[in-house]
């Protein structure tokens, strides 16, 4: 993660990966041990945002994101397509899921 951050100081990057590495991406942010390899569970096309800064500084604002898949069939039923009402408060400020068919506005 420090290279492509390195590499590219001031873009948005897009990872796609399957679960592993992006488990170990999100540990090595969040700070946490290999026991949270095991804890995290990643959706088939969830959505997880990595904020980095110049200083080495992460913050982790979202963690398998599948509200653009309501609707769809399968994945996990869309279980975070209806969040409860403390991660609603949670995410103010944060993009949104736009109409089905549409994109993640900013």
């Amino acid at each position: 993660m420090e290279s492509t951050r390195l590499a590219y100081p001031a873009a948005n990057v897009v990872i796609v990966s399957h679960g592993s590495q992006l488990k170990l991406l999100l540990r090595d942010a969040l700070g946490g041990g290999d026991q949270v390899l095991h804890r995290l569970v990643l959706d088939p096309c969830g959505l997880s945002i990595i904020e980095t800064w110049p200083d080495g500084g992460t913050a982790v604002p979202r963690v398998n994101d599948t509200c653009h898949l309501a609707g769809q069939s399968g994945g996990r039923s869309g279980r975070n397509s209806d969040p409860p009402a403390w991660r609603e408060q949670q995410t103010q400020g944060q993009p949104e899921c736009a109409p089905q068919g549409g994109q993640l506005g900013q």
